[in-house]
């Protein structure tokens, strides 16, 4: 099959609603390239993470205080008791980076 003659946008739709997820008032929802994973920004914070082959909730990341805005491909970035942390979907590590929220004063520089 020549993959540059077929129209990038003509993809077929389905025509009725085969499922429903419901877990809050979310802002922002984005799959995965592969579609199996969908995660959703929550208004109250939460962000969850939706499996398709289960029909469950893979992950429910709570902690943030508020509401998340923005989803982008494998990493998501929440707030985990008041410290910023970083969360791999796919390997589900957590991974804690430390950005600096004051300027750094002169002792704490020299000591």
């Amino acid at each position: 099959m020549n993959l540059e003659l077929l129209d990038p946008l003509g993809h077929e739709y389905p025509q009725l609603i085969e499922e429903t997820l419901e877990d809050g008032y979310v802002l922002k929802c984005k799959f995965n390239k592969r579609g199996t994973l969908l995660a959703a920004g929550c208004l109250d914070g939460r962000c969850i993470i939706w499996d398709f082959d289960t029909k469950g909730v893979s992950r429910n990341l709570v902690g943030h205080i508020k509401p998340i805005t923005n989803i982008s491909n494998r990493f998501i970035a929440v707030l985990h008791h008041d410290s910023p942390v970083i969360v791999d979907i796919l390997g589900k590590d957590i991974v804690k980076t430390v950005l600096p929220t004051e300027p750094e004063t002169r002792e704490e520089r020299h000591s």
